[in-house]
């Protein structure tokens, strides 16, 4: 829980494994949440040598790049991620904040409509291609539907629980939640 235990953590695995760049991503991850975005892009950098199209050290930079408002080379880094997978929901998600950061509000919204449908058109076809009758299908969506609703309820009721009975101000909290 402490991030500088993590950071020396992470780091001793860095070392016994230099050659294996992905132990480094919760490094970066770590960079990342503490904000430390310089090293979160110097280790990223040191993994691409060795993985040169590595998408989650792309996708870490661009990030790090974001989090220095540095929109410009983020943007570049998504691009290069996009163009190894077209279909990358972080890369595209972090265009739009990108833009809207730029105040180009139509390219904005034109990636987030696109992270919206790579995201919500396979789940709310899964269903349909699952099946090939009415009946099964229908049972499949009631399914669905029932379970994000039961979901739903959950995810309202079991946070306030857990702070009950565990306590505020525990880290265990907010290691359940």
């Amino acid at each position: 829980s402490d991030p500088k235990e993590a950071e020396k953590l992470l780091l001793q695995v860095k070392q016994r494994e230099p050659n294996v760049a992905d132990l480094w991503g919760p490094l970066i991850d770590l960079y990342i949440k503490i904000k430390s975005p310089d090293k979160a892009i110097a280790i990223a950098e040191s993994a691409l040598l060795l993985k040169p199209n590595d998408l989650k050290m792309l996708n870490g930079i661009a990030q790090a790049q974001y989090d220095q408002r540095n929109y410009q080379a983020a943007i570049t880094t998504c691009e290069r991620v996009i163009g190894l997978a077209k279909d990358n929901l972080f890369a595209h998600y972090r265009l739009a904040l990108c833009a809207k950061a730029q105040n180009r509000g139509a390219d904005a919204q034109r990636e987030f409509e696109l992270v919206y449908a790579l995201e919500i058109i396979p789940y709310e076809t899964l269903a349909a291609e699952m099946a090939s009758d009415y009946r099964s299908k229908a049972k499949f969506a009631g399914w669905r539907i029932m379970c994000g609703q039961i979901s739903a309820i959950l995810a309202a009721i079991l946070p306030g629980r857990l702070i009950e009975h565990l306590g505020k101000d525990s880290p265990d909290t907010y290691l359940y939640m």
